[in-house]
């Protein structure tokens, strides 16, 4: 399940960043490294991520948040 947006807005952003690539590897892609962080925040990083993807102002991005517990409040 997918929480901060749709997933007809995913599908979307998905849509518009594959319209001009015959195949994954067409895009220069970036892998961010995240710390422990709340899990409000790591839904508000990927509703801004996709949203920039979706508006052309971004290339794609893999997010890989740590696995070690987040002493977040």
């Amino acid at each position: 399940m997918l929480f901060g947006f749709a997933s007809e807005a995913v599908g979307i952003a998905v849509r518009r960043a594959l319209a001009n690539a015959a195949d994954w590897t067409d895009y220069d892609w970036e892998l961010i490294h995240d710390g422990p962080q709340s899990p409000a925040l790591h839904m508000a990083l990927d509703e801004v991520l996709t949203a920039e993807v979706a508006a052309g102002r971004r290339a794609p991005a893999l997010r890989s948040p740590s696995t070690t517990a987040c002493q977040c409040d």
